[in-house]
C-alpha cells in the first residue's frame, strides 16, 4: 500500500490557559496509507490526500486537545482518529512526542497508535454507520465528477472555466453547517463529514465541537459547522449536500453558508444569509476560526448580537473523534 509520510507536525496555537507542563513541546508523525495510482497517473491532487490540509487537521487536534486531556495515550488516539476522517486513507500511524514530561525522568515521551479505518473507506449501508439512515455518497460523488468533467470538456474548448458563470478552476473555502432532530446524531454527522471529505474536490479542515439548540416551538436539535477546501462552486457544492441529504428529511440538513475563493480572499459568496443572525451556526463556527468573518462582518460580533444566544449550548468539543467512523 502506498503511503504518505508527515513529520514534526506542531499545534498552530496553544489554548486560551496554555498547555500544561505534562503535553507542553508536542508534536506528531504521521503516515497515512491509501492508493495513490490515480493521483499519479493524472497528477491531481483531488485524486490524492491534501498534504497542507492533513497536517493542519492535525495541528488543530494538537492545539484544541493537547490542553485539555490527561493521557498522551488518548491524544494520540484523536490524532490517529482525525487522520482517518479522509476518506481515501485506508489506515494510519501516529506517533505524538511531549517534551519534558511532568513527573518523568526523561527528555521526551512519544506514544503511537496504529489504526485501520472501519470498512476501509467511505460507509455505503446503513449498517456501517450504526444509524437508521445513511447518506447518498456514491450520487453525490457523481454530482461532483460532472462538475469537474463539465470543466475539463471547456477548458478543451479553449474557454477558461473560470470564466464561466459560477465557474472557478481555483480552490475555494466553504462553510457547511449540519443540523438535525435525530438521536443520537453523531453518526449520521460523522458519515456525511467523511462523504464530504470523500467527493472529488473536497477536503475537511475543521469540524466544530457538537452544539445543542433548544428549540421553542418543534423538537431540540445538535448541529456541528465543517470548513471545506473545495474545487466545487457554490452552486455544485449545495447540489452535493443535497444529495447527501435526499431521503434524510428531519434526520439531516446541511446549509452551505459561505463559499469564498482562496485566490481572492475579498470575494465571499453567502448563500444562508439567516446565518448572520442564528448563534448555532456563529458558535461553533467560532469554535474553529476565531477570526472568522461573515461578510464584512466578524462572526464574534455578530454572536455577540445573536436573538438565540441564550438556547444555544456546546455538548461535546471531542466527539468526532471519538466512538465508530
Amino acid at each position: 500500500m502506498d503511503t504518505l509520510r508527515l513529520t514534526g507536525i506542531r499545534p498552530q496555537a496553544q489554548g486560551q490557559d496554555g498547555s500544561p507542563s505534562h503535553v507542553g513541546g508536542l508534536r506528531a508523525d504521521v503516515t497515512a496509507a491509501f492508493d495513490m495510482r490515480a493521483a499519479a497517473h493524472d497528477d491531481d491532487i483531488t485524486a490524492t490526500v491534501d498534504y497542507a490540509q492533513l497536517a493542519s487537521r492535525v495541528a488543530n487536534v494538537l492545539a484544541q486537545r493537547g490542553a485539555k486531556v490527561t493521557l498522551l495515550e488518548t491524544l494520540a488516539s484523536e490524532v490517529v482518529d482525525a487522520v482517518l476522517l479522509s476518506h481515501q486513507v485506508v489506515s494510519a500511524a501516529v506517533t505524538v512526542y511531549a517534551e519534558h514530561p511532568q513527573g518523568v525522568c526523561a527528555e521526551e515521551v512519544s506514544v503511537s497508535i496504529e489504526r485501520k479505518a472501519d470498512g476501509a473507506g467511505v460507509p455505503d449501508s446503513v449498517d456501517d454507520i450504526g444509524s437508521n439512515h445513511a447518506p447518498n455518497i456514491s450520487a453525490a460523488a457523481q454530482v461532483a465528477a460532472k462538475y469537474h468533467e463539465d470543466n475539463q470538456q471547456a477548458a478543451r474548448g479553449g474557454v477558461d472555466p473560470r470564466e464561466q458563470p459560477g465557474k472557478g478552476a481555483g480552490f475555494s473555502d466553504a462553510v457547511i453547517w449540519l443540523v438535525s432532530n435525530q438521536q443520537p446524531c453523531e453518526p449520521v454527522f460523522r458519515a456525511a463529514i467523511v462523504g464530504l471529505d470523500g467527493v472529488p474536490g473536497n477536503q475537511v479542515n475543521g469540524i466544530s465541537p457538537l452544539y445543542h439548540i433548544s428549540n421553542i416551538t418543534g423538537s431540540d436539535e445538535d448541529c456541528a459547522v465543517v470548513m471545506l477546501s473545495t474545487r466545487l462552486d457554490a452552486q455544485a457544492l449545495e447540489q452535493v449536500c443535497n444529495t447527501i441529504t435526499r431521503g434524510e428529511k428531519d434526520a439531516l440538513h446541511m446549509h452551505v453558508i459561505s463559499i469564498q475563493s482562496q485566490e481572492d480572499e475579498h470575494n465571499m459568496e453567502i448563500r444562508y444569509p439567516e446565518a448572520a443572525q442564528t448563534a448555532a451556526v456563529l458558535a461553533p463556527w467560532m469554535d474553529i476560526d476565531e477570526q472568522a468573518r461573515l461578510g464584512k462582518d466578524p462572526v464574534s460580533f455578530l454572536l455577540a448580537m445573536a436573538p438565540d444566544a441564550d438556547r444555544v449550548g456546546m455538548l461535546s468539543d471531542g466527539w468526532i473523534l471519538g466512538g465508530e467512523q
